[in-house]
C-alpha cells in the first residue's frame, strides 16, 4: 500500500502498516488532489505544474507546457469503477451537501475528516477539473468547539460553490463514459447476488 501511495503522487512518507489503507498517514492538499486526477483520467495520473506558458512583452510565446503525457497507474477499468463509487458519495452519501448547495453537474469525490475534527476536506473532481479544499487551522485545533466538524459539513460545499463559479452556466450531468471492458449489471440488494430485469428491489452497479 504504501508503494502504491508513491505510484499516485504522495511524496511524503508513507508507513508500511495495515492501517495505511484506510488513510492514517498525513499528505498534502497538493498531493491527494493530484492522486485523483487518475481516477478522471483512466488511470493515468498527470502531474502538476504551475506554469502554463511563458510569453515575450510582444506575445511570442517562449515556452508552452505541452498537452499530454503522464504516467499510467491503474487499468482504465479499475480507474472507472472506482470514480462511478465515488459519484455515489456526491450523489447520496457524505459528499450530498454538494447538490443541496447547488451543483448539479457530473460530480465524484471523497470527503475527509480528522478524529479531532481540527480537518476538514473534499477532494472531488467534474468530467474537467478536479479540485481539492481543506479547511484547518495553522496550528492544528478543532474547527469548532465541539470537534464535530466533517469534510461534508464544510469543505464539500465550499467545492461545490467553487466549481460552480469556474464552471458558469449548466455543467452537462451525463458524467464519464466507462470502458468497454466494463458491464454495468443489476444485483439485490439484500441478497448481494446479480439478478434478472423484474426483481424489484435492486440498484445498478458497474
Amino acid at each position: 500500500m504504501a508503494e502504491f501511495a508513491h505510484r499516485v503522487g504522495i511524496d511524503g512518507p508513507v508507513r508500511a502498516v495495515p492501517s495505511t489503507a484506510i488513510g492514517t498517514f498525513n499528505a498534502s492538499l497538493l498531493d491527494v488532489t493530484n492522486a485523483f486526477t487518475l481516477f478522471g483520467n483512466g488511470g493515468v495520473r498527470a502531474e502538476p505544474h504551475l506554469i502554463r506558458r511563458i510569453e515575450r512583452w510582444d506575445g511570442r510565446v517562449l515556452w508552452r507546457k505541452e498537452p499530454g503525457g503522464g504516467t499510467r497507474v491503474l487499468d482504465e477499468a479499475t480507474a472507472f469503477v472506482v470514480l462511478d463509487a465515488m459519484r455515489a458519495v456526491v450523489d447520496r452519501g457524505t459528499a450530498a451537501s454538494v447538490r443541496r448547495h447547488g451543483y448539479a453537474g457530473a460530480a465524484a469525490g471523497k470527503t475527509g475528516t480528522t478524529n479531532d475534527g481540527t480537518d476538514a476536506w473534499f477532494v472531488g473532481l467534474t468530467p474537467e477539473l478536479v479540485a481539492g479544499v481543506w479547511i484547518g487551522f495553522d496550528r492544528p485545533r478543532p474547527i469548532v468547539g465541539d470537534g464535530d466538524a466533517g469534510g461534508g459539513e464544510l469543505a464539500a460545499p465550499a467545492w461545490a460553490a467553487w466549481m460552480a463559479s469556474v464552471r458558469p452556466g449548466t455543467p452537462r450531468r451525463t458524467g464519464w463514459t466507462p470502458p468497454l471492458t466494463v458491464e454495468r449489471v443489476r444485483y439485490h440488494e439484500t441478497q448481494g447476488h446479480v439478478i434478472g430485469m423484474h426483481c424489484a428491489v435492486e440498484r445498478g452497479s458497474p
